[in-house]
């Protein structure tokens, strides 16, 4: 098949996808492979806002699935903090303190990625901080 085919075909099955997703579709349009993000981290992010052909990471939006990923990991250590908690309360046992001061610390862990401030797209400093910040680690 011809370079030319292989088009003609795309733009078939573009039209008929657009014509079942009529409430969704808005357009669209071909990208090379080196315009997709290597990385998919933020794949709930992606956008086309720019004038260039490579897809956009809305900061924004980056921000909130780092945020939600970082809640649900948090809310897991959470749930099991709980219940070393309800142990070392029934045996009276010293360690109830230190499981309190960890569960707040783990409470506290999404503040410093809330508070930073995200809008725009693309900025790979702004990205690297996400990242940064979306890790739970040693609580």
């Amino acid at each position: 098949m011809s370079l030319s085919g292989e088009a003609e075909s795309a733009e078939v099955e573009v039209a008929k996808w657009a014509e079942l997703h009529k409430d969704s579709y808005i357009s669209h349009r071909v990208i090379s492979d080196e315009d997709i993000p290597p990385i998919r981290e933020f794949r709930d992010a992606w956008t086309d806002v720019t004038e260039e052909t490579s897809i956009d990471i809305d900061l924004a939006k980056a921000k909130d699935v780092a945020l939600n990923r970082l809640r649900a990991e948090r809310n897991k250590e959470l749930d099991n903090l709980d219940k070393k908690l309800m142990i070392a309360m029934e045996m009276e046992s010293d360690d109830v303190q230190s499981l309190k001061e960890k569960k707040q610390a783990l409470r506290d862990v999404t503040e410093p990625l809330k508070a930073l401030q995200a809008e725009g797209v693309n900025d790979e400093n702004v990205l690297n901080q996400i990242k940064q910040l979306s890790m739970l680690g040693d609580v």
